[in-house]
């Protein structure tokens, strides 16, 4: 299993609802795509994290590169550079 953990820092708390929203609204379109198995949104003061669970890594390098992926991207690109991410394989026992 390929995980993205994306941290994204959030200077104003008032905004941790619009991106939750926003993220709600495009998971259904990730359920979508091949290889997609789930997504979290881990919420922290000043932070948040936007975890996507995939069955293999090109799985989600297909999702990066395709239509969908700047679709659900679009807003948060002035904030693109602040964002840190993180790729993990993970075994589930």
């Amino acid at each position: 299993m390929f995980v993205s953990v994306n941290t994204i820092p959030v200077p104003h708390q008032d905004m941790v609802s619009r991106m939750e929203e926003n993220f709600k609204k495009s998971v259904s379109d990730l359920h979508k795509i091949d290889g997609f198995i789930r997504f979290e949104l881990w919420k922290q003061e000043g932070q948040v994290k936007a975890v996507s669970y995939w069955e293999t890594k090109e799985a989600f390098d297909n999702y990066i590169n395709s239509e969908d992926f700047q679709k659900h991207h679009h807003e948060s690109s002035g904030n693109k550079n602040q964002a840190q991410v993180e790729y993990y394989e993970a075994k589930e026992f």
